[in-house]
């Protein structure tokens, strides 16, 4: 008779054997290890490889920019060297440009004076008088100028010249009328209304410099200029010079 009761199991004895549990895991870390070395070595080379790459990209980079360096320095030089020749130029120009003004202007003198000597000396114009250089300047006030000038003799025989100078000046006075209206009348002014009491003594066998202080009244504009030479005997030399050829008020 079957006994009945818990079923009957088929046993299976398992020897513990301790140190295959812990090759295993060696083995196991030891590949672990090995396989870590390995990338580590393996990381170190393309490290390594990448390095020198990038040392050498490095290299021709400087090597590229001392080339660019030396060249901005020679491009550098040049451009001095290049403007220094400017200035020098600019400078030569300019020295040159005044030099030629005056030498202009010596030669203008030059010219002024020989036409004057020769002027002395014309036997065309035996003992007439001619006036020169005459210029008119301003003075301290508007109304206030300065006539000044050269009187010479033409010939060939000199003789002591005698005599004075007078001094008028025509042009348009504005005035105003019984009315109240604006009228323009011609006026010629003598010594007197230029506010001079004397005339110019003249004394002179070949030239004489002169000079004399007006002085125009208001609302007066200055057309003409009139210079008259007394020199005795009845003699008298006018000259007649337009306003505006002889004032320089930049003076």
């Amino acid at each position: 008779m079957p006994n009945k009761g818990s079923p009957q199991y088929k046993t299976e004895i398992i020897h513990f054997v301790p140190w295959r549990r812990f090759l295993s895991r060696g083995g196991f870390l030891t590949i672990l290890l090995l396989a870590m070395v390995a990338a580590y070595y393996l990381g170190g080379l393309h490290s390594a490889a990448w390095r020198v790459q990038l040392e050498k990209k490095n290299s021709e980079q400087k090597n590229a920019i001392s080339q660019l360096q030396k060249k901005y320095d020679i491009l550098k030089r040049q451009q001095s060297a290049a403007a220094l020749e400017v200035e020098l130029g600019v400078r030569a120009n300019e020295a040159l440009r005044k030099d030629l003004v005056e030498a202009e202007r010596f030669r203008s003198d030059l010219e002024e004076q020989i036409v004057f000597y020769k002027g002395l000396m014309d036997p065309s114009m035996d003992g007439a008088i001619s006036f020169r250089h005459v210029e008119v300047t301003g003075g301290s006030l508007v109304s206030d100028l300065l006539i000044s000038g050269v009187i010479q003799q033409l010939t060939l025989n000199h003789q002591l010249i005698k005599g004075n100078l007078q001094i008028a000046i025509e042009g348009i006075q504005t005035r105003i009328d019984d009315e109240g209206r604006q009228v323009d009348v011609v006026r010629r002014l003598n010594l007197q209304e230029l506010g001079v009491d004397n005339t110019i003594p003249l004394r002179f066998k070949y030239f004489q410099n002169f000079s004399l202080n007006v002085k125009l009244p208001s609302n007066f504009s200055a057309k003409t200029l009139y210079l008259i030479a007394n020199t005795g005997k009845n003699e008298k030399f006018e000259s007649e010079l337009a306003w505006a050829e002889v004032i320089n008020l930049g003076g």
